[in-house]
């Protein structure tokens, strides 16, 4: 538990030496300050223990906040950056993070300092791990970085690469809560033709953040000719501060008919994530899912032919959401792809748009 110095001060005294509320109110000495040479001792206590409780609780504020030691040393450069650490509102940094394949999500620090500079890259070390600074400042006091673990409580900063001070002080840091956002890839369309013609579309793949923190899976592809629409993605938490929701349906495609070729057979309609619409269908080759995780629209079919079926659109990726308080440096994870249409005997259906992950760091 953190230690807070600034105790206090006459807190057992029950009104035998110290004055009431009541008292204190109207005595002159309030207002006018005591007389030379006369100094009551009733008055003393009153205006040193006001003065004192709001003294010794904005400092166990302080250590609550920031879990750091408040300590009466002297040393008010620390102490006004270990104010500024609990009280001061810092700005909010918003990620988005795209394209297929692996990613590494790393957190941003602020660090308080009484004076440094320092350029975006360059690199410290602090209680064996590495902090890159990703906003150059100049006789700044306030050092935003990114680490490959969590600092000591304060400490020392020393230069291992890049242009900025040698050494740097800091008394305090903080490190937000995140709020994850993710959509896994949206599945592709389904081919239009004859019933069973042609593969169904590609599944999209899960997108991940942290291992199993967060997990939105793909969707499935839509179905080949008269086969059905794909499934939305599931999804799934490791924590309880999750919100999640499984990927929409894509449509089915529409059939021609059989004893007379039908005008037009629109192929079903790619299921839309919270992120963007599905793909639109059509009477030819189905659109691709629009904005991250919506599925590929299912072929469809012009007129002049009959018995064919148009391809079911692909489902929506998983979506989920969720907090994470107390943060760890870094997080690492995967963005899924977006499934690819299926060609079949007369169309081919459209594409499933690639997943997607955003996370707002707030401090």
């Amino acid at each position: 538990m953190s230690v807070n110095n600034f105790l206090p001060f006459c807190e057992t005294d029950t009104g035998t030496n110290l004055l009431t509320d009541a008292e204190y109110s109207v005595d002159s000495g309030r207002t006018a300050g005591n007389v030379p040479g006369i100094a009551r001792s009733k008055l003393v206590n009153k205006a040193l223990r006001q003065s004192n409780a709001v003294t010794s609780q904005l400092a166990q504020l302080v250590a609550n906040m920031t879990g750091q030691d408040i300590l009466d040393d002297g040393n008010t450069s620390k102490l006004l950056s270990q104010i500024s650490a609990s009280l001061m509102r810092l700005p909010r940094k918003f990620n988005v993070i795209t394209g297929a394949g692996g990613y590494t999500f790393s957190t941003q620090y602020y660090f308080f300092v009484t004076s440094a500079s320092a350029s975006v890259g360059a690199v410290y070390t602090n209680s064996g791990s590495s902090f890159t600074v990703v906003s150059t400042i100049a006789s700044g006091t306030l050092l935003a970085m990114t680490a490959t673990g969590d600092p000591a409580a304060s400490g020392l900063f020393t230069k291992t690469s890049g242009t900025g001070d040698a050494t740097i002080t800091f008394y305090a840091f903080r490190k937000p809560t995140l709020k994850v956002r993710l959509v896994g890839g949206g599945g592709g369309g389904g081919p239009g033709g004859t019933a069973g013609t042609g593969a169904p579309g590609t599944d999209g793949s899960v997108t991940t953040f942290g291992g199993t923190i967060f997990v939105a899976n793909g969707g499935l592809g839509g179905g080949s000719g008269g086969s059905g629409q794909g499934a939305g993605g599931a999804a799934s938490s490791s924590i309880s501060a999750a919100f999640l929701i499984n990927g929409a349906r894509g449509g089915y495609g529409d059939f021609s008919g059989t004893s007379a070729p039908g005008a037009y057979v629109p192929g079903g309609m790619g299921g839309a994530s919270l992120f963007g619409g599905g793909g639109a269908n059509f009477i030819a080759t189905g659109y691709d899912g629009t904005g991250y995780g919506s599925g590929g629209g299912g072929g469809g079919l012009a007129s002049g032919l009959i018995s064919v079926y148009a391809g079911g659109g692909g489902g929506a990726g998983a979506y989920a959401e969720g907090i994470i308080e107390n943060p760890n440096a870094t997080y690492s994870g995967l963005i899924g792809s977006g499934g690819a249409g299926s060609g079949g005997a007369v169309t081919v259906g459209g594409a499933g748009a690639s997943g997607a992950v955003v996370v707002l760091q707030e401090y």
